[in-house]
């Protein structure tokens, strides 16, 4: 048996099966139809994957110092990938949507709008992400609108301020973990001067427009000129990750081999079924299910299989090798008795039945004598109407 053609393009729609659809397989044949439209859809998917996880695997050239180099234009940031062929570039920047990642050749994308959503090459990748502005919600499907944000805000400054009039103990320390003090502008102004002095460390600028950075733990991150967004990258105990801490929002490319976005299932797998009476929209149907079906359809009568000659006298020829025969006979009324042929020759036959059209003169009531295979006798004179039934 072999495997259906697989093309990496995206498919905008699925075919629907109608009831006037006759059933035909092969790499072109319409049963087949919405299974190779969703497996090119999942082979585009996986290429596109490929290409992105390749993307952020060569993102960054390292130098003879262990350093990374890239190119920083106006708000892109571009990084030569597999060699200095300047085709073959990845880039990263910030414009009036918000924040995107892609590759400058395939002129492919993946943008961390400024709306919440995340759009890939004008797709939304998610459409069931929920906009809450509860603050109280423990969901892990719904993102903070910016109401909910702003009234966390107000409730912590509220709470900040409640807190000072109530003589907090304030603190100038950068490394405390207390609970019950309140940080002073000297501790704020330290920890934004070594924020500072680390982000300088991070990436410094030189004249000829190349960046220099270093990674920090297992993140790295970078600024865009003009912008206060901070993209970033790096990988945890679940895997990869790359997205933008301005919206907070993270693609993952975890070590179970998912792609998740904030927590969300990018991709699921199909389920192939072998059922021919499931009613489920999640499945697809199996090469075996559409065999059965196939095999149930060549195996069902059709009008093909009746035979006959349907007249005033006729006959006809069943599937299963049964015939019937009908015709009209004006009797003899003179000899009471008369032999009447069927339209051709039964092998066996089982039954006759005749009725009368009109009765002779002589009254004598119509019915069967005799019969045989290739004709049955009838008393009475006049007209009558005959049927037969035999093989």
């Amino acid at each position: 048996m072999a495997n259906l053609p697989e093309e990496a393009q995206w498919e905008e729609g699925i075919h629907q099966w109608e009831v006037t659809d006759p059933v035909m397989g092969g790499p072109d044949g319409i049963d087949n139809k919405p299974i190779r439209q969703l497996a090119n859809r999942t082979k585009y998917l996986k290429q596109k994957l490929t290409e992105l996880f390749e993307l952020s695997t060569n993102f960054l050239r390292k130098d003879d110092n262990g350093r990374i180099n890239g190119h920083l234009v106006a708000n892109s940031f571009f990084i030569p990938i597999n060699g200095e062929d300047s085709t073959k570039w990845g880039e990263w920047g910030a414009n009036a949507s918000g924040m995107y990642f892609g590759n400058s050749k395939s002129n492919c994308y993946l943008k961390f709008e400024y709306n919440g959503k995340l759009i890939y090459n004008g797709q939304d990748v998610l459409t069931d992400n929920l906009i809450s502005s509860s603050v109280l919600s423990s969901s892990t499907k719904a993102i903070a609108s910016s109401k909910a944000v702003k009234i966390a805000y107000d409730k912590a400054k509220l709470a900040l301020q409640t807190a000072n009039n109530n003589a907090v103990t304030k603190s100038s320390a950068v490394d405390s973990t207390s609970t019950s003090t309140v940080a002073t502008s000297r501790a704020v102004k330290l920890a934004y001067d070594k924020a500072v002095s680390a982000n300088e460390k991070l990436i410094s600028k030189y004249g000829n427009g190349w960046i220099n950075g270093s990674f920090t733990a297992n993140k790295h991150y970078i600024r865009l000129e003009g912008s206060e967004s901070h993209g970033e990258w790096g990988s945890n105990e679940y895997g990869m990750y790359i997205g933008s801490n301005a919206t907070n929002m993270f693609l993952s490319f975890r070590t179970n081999g998912k792609l998740t976005y904030n927590d969300h299932e990018v991709l699921t797998s199909v389920v192939i079924s072998d059922s021919l009476t499931s009613s489920s929209s999640k499945t697809v149907a199996s090469s075996k299910a559409l065999k059965a079906v196939s095999d149930r359809a060549n195996n069902s009568v059709k009008p093909s299989d009746f035979t006959g000659n349907l007249d005033n006298s006729g006959w006809t020829k069943l599937p299963n090798g049964l015939i019937l025969q009908w015709g009209w006979f004006s009797a003899n009324v003179s000899s009471g008795e008369n032999w009447i042929n069927y339209n051709f020759a039964f092998n066996k036959c089982f039954k006759v039945f005749v009725t009368d059209y009109s009765i002779a003169g002589n009254g004598l009531p119509i019915g069967v004598l005799d019969r045989g295979n290739t004709s049955f006798k009838v008393s009475g004179g006049g007209s009558l109407y005959w049927f037969a039934i035999g093989k």
